[in-house]
């Protein structure tokens, strides 16, 4: 945590009056040390923004207690798979078996060692079948959507300004 101002500051070491001062003396050491925690309180307290002591206690132990803060983010690797990276998959898949021939699992075993699919696998034993289980979660809404998409891509300019007109 970066406290600020007067909160980043250390206090002044000031020793105690001594044995032979007198009362005053004692007190007027006494109300600095009081003003000068209360101003200090006051700053922590409008730091936090806390309403009252139980609030501002709260604030102090999720700050430095790290069993009462919270993780920033979730456990486990960044999700790598959504439906439109399946969908994706499913028509590099389909693209390949259409020009080399040859099956679905030899599709995903090839494809496996190519990227992007290669960076988004685990490296497992079998990443031909890793890929063919994505491949068959993909959802025909979202490949129909993708194919949509590309084909769109490829249109001549001139067919994509009248397609936008309708």
């Amino acid at each position: 945590m970066k406290y600020k101002g007067i909160l980043n500051r250390r206090r002044i070491y000031v020793p105690e009056p001594g044995l032979l001062a007198s009362s005053e003396d004692r007190q007027a050491f006494d109300e600095a040390q009081h003003a000068e925690s209360t101003e200090r309180l006051a700053a922590l307290f409008r730091f936090y923004g806390a309403k009252d002591w139980r609030e501002l206690a709260l604030y102090l132990a999720v700050a430095h207690v790290p069993g009462m803060g919270f993780e920033k983010a979730k456990r486990g690797p960044a999700t790598v798979w959504n439906d439109m990276t399946r969908a994706e998959l499913r028509l590099d898949i389909e693209a390949y078996v259409q020009t080399h021939g040859g099956s679905t699992s030899h599709a995903c075993s090839v494809l496996a060692g190519k990227e992007p699919w290669k960076t988004k696998l685990r490296g497992g034993r079998s990443p031909g079948q890793a890929l063919r289980r994505q491949y068959n979660l993909a959802i025909n809404a979202w490949v129909r959507v993708l194919e949509d998409a590309r084909a769109y891509d490829q249109l001549d300019p001139e067919l994509k300004k009248e397609a936008d007109r309708l």
